[in-house]
């Protein structure tokens, strides 16, 4: 399941594998235990549909709109969210690859 880092002024959340304490924050590297937290129910995501792991380094990566392209800020690793996937994966600035829906999000 995904939670809420707990931290003051981070925005970050954790994937907190069944079984495990801790878990630990993919933007400010925090740690907690996940059982005495209090957010370990309240960030709760439905992990099939808004969550997916980075295909290069795992961490989770929500999408809440937007076009297919996820970049990963714990790798730098982009991707397609649909898992087209892109002929170039640093492809900012070449307009559309296969995968997007807005060919114009990634143009700087």
């Amino acid at each position: 399941r995904v939670v809420e880092c707990p931290q003051p002024n981070c925005v970050g959340v954790a994937y907190a594998e069944p079984g495990r304490r801790k878990a630990m924050c993919f933007v400010c590297e925090h740690q907690w235990d996940v059982d005495a937290s209090g957010h370990d129910a309240s960030g709760e995501a439905n992990f099939s549909e808004t969550v997916r792991k980075c295909p290069k380094c795992q961490a989770p990566i929500e999408k809440n709109g937007g076009c297919d392209h996820m970049h990963c800020t714990k790798c730098g690793r982009d991707f397609s969210w649909t898992g087209a996937g892109f002929a170039n994966t640093d492809h900012r600035g070449q307009g559309s690859q296969p995968g997007h829906v807005d060919p114009q999000c990634c143009i700087q």
